[in-house]
């Protein structure tokens, strides 16, 4: 994922961490970490300081969890650049 690489290599390391939670816990990853935004779409969550990024992913039918699209979050919000439907 571009987005990943593009990160200093501590918070890549800290968001990795974030991921393999989520393909420990699976659906049961509870908030901070993992929150629904709309039907199957999620959002996965890491903290590193004041920094919070983000990683789109939703579990297909064989439980696997696809990433869609990963960003540093600075609202409360999803960016407007985040379109759920085209």
């Amino acid at each position: 994922m571009e987005f990943l690489d593009s990160l200093p290599v501590k918070d890549a390391a800290k968001v990795f961490q974030t991921i393999q939670m989520l393909e420990e816990f699976g659906p049961a990853l509870p908030f901070p970490y993992s929150s629904q935004i709309e039907g199957k779409l999620r959002e996965l969550g890491t903290r590193l300081g004041r920094n919070l990024y983000m990683i789109l992913y939703y579990a297909d039918k064989k439980r696997r969890f696809v990433r869609l699209h990963g960003f540093r979050k600075t609202s409360e919000k999803l960016p407007e650049s985040i379109k759920l439907y085209p």
